[in-house]
């Protein structure tokens, strides 16, 4: 498969590698800030829990399309259609996000719930954006 701007993978894998730098320059910043005045960069840090939840999952997100651009679409060995794909990873987000829903952390840590929160607020913003891709794959494939 191509990495052409018209395919949604590429879109996508654009996309994330966008928000991965972007996430990673904040952090940065955010550590440069911690190192001159921790206390105050801890006050202001929500910012950077959403950066480094950002980081994470489209990183891995960047890091699955790189594959599938790579290579063939495969699941478990067989070949799957693009919008088979799309939908894999649609509902891989989605229960992500839905899980953490249902089933928020409890931490006694503030610091470790936040971050939780952040990376199902993240999984639910990928799976809205895949959503998105989907519904236009599938509307593609009926024409």
């Amino acid at each position: 498969m191509t990495a052409s701007m018209n395919n949604p993978l590429a879109q996508l894998r654009a996309h994330s590698a966008a928000v991965v730098a972007t996430s990673r320059k904040t952090v940065q910043q955010f550590a440069e800030k911690l190192a001159q005045d921790p206390a105050h960069a801890f006050g202001w840090a929500d910012n950077a829990y959403y950066a480094a939840a950002q980081l994470k999952m489209y990183g891995a997100l960047e890091c699955t399309l790189s594959r599938m651009l790579e290579g063939e679409l495969k699941v478990h060995g067989r070949d799957v259609s693009l919008v088979e794909a799309l939908r894999l990873l649609h509902a891989q987000h989605t229960d992500l996000a839905l899980r953490a829903a249902r089933w928020p952390a409890r931490s006694p840590s503030p610091s470790a719930n936040q971050i939780e929160a952040d990376t199902a607020r993240a999984a639910a913003e990928i799976a809205e954006l895949i959503g998105h891709e989907l519904d236009a794959a599938r509307r593609a494939a009926q024409v």
